[in-house]
């Protein structure tokens, strides 16, 4: 099986406490490298999740990392330059929300994953749980009526 590759920007609270634990439980995924502008932290996590290479600045670690998926956990003024890095690369990107810092870096974002051919997607996993996936379905099928809120 072909794992994919994940690169992740930031090793705080939400790299370390949520994306992290999850990839560790996936058998079809591997963390290659983490970045954070705090190296002592980036590597201390890398060391505890056993990740490969830890780097002080996303744009290198996204340049000499060979990776499928850059994932984004960093302060929301910094989405911007990693994604559209990212995207420059080639890469996948998982976007922790909200999206960008304003409505320009978010237009930004979306014209660099649009000419590099690239997924993007922001992170809101709820969306994913069985009792929202249950909702939806039955708000597709008009059981619910007209839902308008």
């Amino acid at each position: 099986m072909k794992k994919t590759r994940i690169a992740l920007a930031g090793a705080g609270n939400i790299a370390q406490n949520a994306h992290l634990p999850a990839f560790a439980k996936r058998e079809d995924v591997e963390v290659v490298a983490i970045c954070d502008i705090n190296l002592p932290r980036a590597e201390a996590c890398a060391r505890e999740f056993g990740i490969p290479a830890a780097f002080a600045d996303a744009k290198e670690m996204i340049a000499q990392t060979d990776c499928d998926v850059v994932d984004i956990c960093v302060w929301n003024r910094a989405h911007c330059e990693i994604a559209v890095a990212a995207a420059g690369r080639g890469r996948h990107i998982l976007c922790e929300k909200p999206m960008a810092l304003n409505l320009e870096h978010a237009r930004q974002m979306k014209e660099a994953v649009e000419e590099a051919g690239v997924t993007f997607m922001i992170a809101m996993p709820r969306r994913f749980f069985s009792e929202v996936q249950y909702i939806h379905r039955m708000i597709e099928s008009g059981k619910l009526g007209d839902v308008y809120y």
